[in-house]
């Protein structure tokens, strides 16, 4: 609930996810106030996600220690590594024992995202879900001026800063003119598949196929005796293979198609327990990711691409680092022009590194280097940027 239908914020953050979740713990917790818009009435049920081992530093600075119950409340479960048939149809393991965490985590989104708004709620943020902008004015003085509707959060307020944490629909962007430009049309086509005997196997599986590529990953559950796996495809939606992969009869004929995906469902007894659903995973960014009192955060500000398993790690990593040049603003408005400039930076650095190593392994694949969906990833070398950028309508 919001504590005043009029009152004036520190920060306010449109968008409840991972990373505009992250980014109101961090001012909440510096002692700042900060409201956070969400269109949505609650969190949503996403896709389930694997994190590397990098990831779980940045996951215990929100949940704390990752004791037993506190992965069990946050939906998190350790994962070991990949099984990954890319290169080659003989399936590679890289294991994550050899890093500094010596596991990565995988997580129930609707857990996980639950309990960053519990964690950003403890510290003293205020979530108004139900909730939309309307209108969005950056007055003389500096302050913003929000008109919201729906819930109990209709009216004006005010706020001294602004983040846009909106995902790929970029809302605030879109209201100040900042065009948002897309890299291609990949899209994830998931259902959740549930087994009743436990599934103690704790790698992710990769497989590229001639049209795209899928990935399975266990995720946890809050049941007994039952365990659950997400079993996504993923290719370009304007190609055949999508419509497709869009129900479940196709579905199903394209995933018997698989090696490594189909025999670990089949061997552990998984059945699929819903429709196929579908979501945007293009790469796609923001032709600016911050401005004069704003910042973008998560895929609001930059998408990525699922396979480099960045997603919630980005979105947390963001949080975290706009969370601090928000409280330096606050602490120093006159600092605020420049700190916001160099969070740009280090997002356009971001996503510079992220073209290199996406195009690097995908320009790894190339068993089927005539087929659509990957002769658009190019097959020459990576250093050379064949990815062309077009504007998202």
């Amino acid at each position: 609930m919001m504590k005043k239908l009029h009152a004036a914020w520190d920060v306010l953050v449109i968008g409840a996810g991972p990373a505009g979740a992250a980014t109101a713990f961090e001012v909440a917790r510096a002692g700042y106030s900060v409201l956070v818009i969400e269109q949505r009435t609650s969190p949503g049920n996403k896709f389930g996600e694997s994190l590397p081992p990098a990831a779980v530093p940045v996951v215990e600075r929100l949940s704390g220690p990752l004791t037993a119950e506190t992965m069990h409340q946050w939906g998190i479960a350790r994962t070991r590594g990949n099984i990954a048939a890319w290169q080659s149809p003989a399936p590679e393991q890289s294991d994550f024992f050899f890093t500094p965490e010596r596991h990565g985590l995988s997580i129930n989104r609707t857990l996980f995202d639950r309990a960053i708004i519990n964690s950003a709620c403890a510290e003293g943020a205020v979530f108004q879900f139900g909730t939309r902008v309307d209108q969005v004015h950056r007055a003389q003085v500096g302050n913003w001026r929000l008109r919201l509707n729906g819930g109990n959060g209709g009216g004006e307020t005010y706020a001294r800063f602004v983040v846009d944490a909106s995902g790929r629909a970029s809302m605030l962007g879109r209201r100040l003119g900042v065009e948002r430009y897309c890299l291609d049309h990949l899209f994830a086509f998931g259902q959740t598949w549930l087994a009743a005997e436990e599934d103690n196997d704790p790698y992710t599986r990769i497989e590229a196929v001639d049209d795209g590529w899928w990935y399975s990953q266990k995720i946890p559950v809050d049941r007994d005796h039952t365990s659950a796996r997400r079993v996504v495809f993923h290719t370009d939606r304007d190609l055949p293979v999508a419509l497709q992969a869009g129900n479940h009869a196709g579905f199903s004929r394209l995933l018997e198609r698989t090696e490594i995906v189909r025999s670990l469902l089949h061997a552990q007894g998984y059945r699929p327990q819903e429709d196929v659903r579908g979501a945007d995973a293009a790469s796609s960014r923001m032709s600016q990711f911050a401005g004069d009192g704003w910042l973008a955060v998560g895929d609001a500000s930059q998408a990525f691409d699922p396979l480099s398993s960045q997603g919630i790690f980005k979105a947390l990593i963001d949080g975290a680092d706009a969370g601090r040049q928000l409280c330096n603003a606050l602490r120093d408005p006159s600092r605020a022009r420049t700190l916001f400039r160099d969070y740009a930076q280090r997002q356009a650095r971001k996503w510079l590194d992220y073209l290199r190593q996406l195009q690097y392994v995908y320009f790894s694949q190339k068993r089927w280097s005539e087929r659509p969906f990957w002769n658009r990833r190019g097959h020459e070398d990576p250093g050379v940027n064949r990815y062309q950028m077009r504007e998202v309508s």
